[in-house]
């Protein structure tokens, strides 16, 4: 089942009950697009949904929501849950939030985490630097790049800079990386 609630006036009040929903063993894929959820909506959705056992959840859609990712709280339960061996997400779309690079780095550091499942993570216009490649850079050590389940990472319309792509480049360029697709 596809759960598509875009634009729906969903505010920071609802997360708990939209974690509720991810408790559904028959819903693959939620869009919460251009919702006001901000990071106490989205940390009350991932600690009551995501983490849980019966949360078959693959795509998580969460695009212009008001995320920032500043509070520790909020930090700290997204990469708990992505990186949880109950959760199934593959894929994870947080474009158009301000995460900056100090939001992005917890996300990142989950999703190249050996025990999360995400194949694809877009961060498209989310405020960020080079510094967040030169992160995804350090922690797609060799190691990591051999278990990462990374396939796609979306970066587009950020101000990465000849030094961001350097970063990248470097993790293009080991044997072990196995990403398809870099936007």
């Amino acid at each position: 089942m596809v759960g598509r609630l875009a634009s729906c006036n969903i505010t920071e009040g609802s997360g708990q009950y939209i974690g509720e929903l991810l408790q559904s063993q028959t819903l693959k894929e939620l869009d919460l697009t251009n919702n006001n959820l901000k990071d106490s909506g989205v940390e009350q959705l991932l600690s009551r949904g995501l983490a849980s056992a019966d949360c078959t959840l693959e795509k998580l859609i969460l695009k212009k929501c008001g995320i920032t990712l500043k509070d520790a709280s909020c930090s700290k339960v997204v990469s708990v849950a992505i990186k949880s061996e109950k959760c199934h997400l593959r894929e994870l779309d947080l474009s158009y939030n301000y995460l900056l690079d100090s939001g992005a780095k917890a996300v990142i550091v989950a999703v190249v985490d050996a025990s999360s499942k995400t194949e694809r993570l877009s961060l498209a216009c989310c405020t960020l630097t080079e510094k967040t490649c030169e992160l995804i850079s350090s922690e797609l050590k060799v190691e990591n790049l051999a278990t990462s389940c990374l396939r796609e990472i979306n970066l587009s319309d950020n101000s990465l800079g000849s030094t961001g792509a350097i970063a990248l480049s470097s993790v293009l360029k080991n044997t072990n990386c196995k990403w398809e697709k870099l936007w």
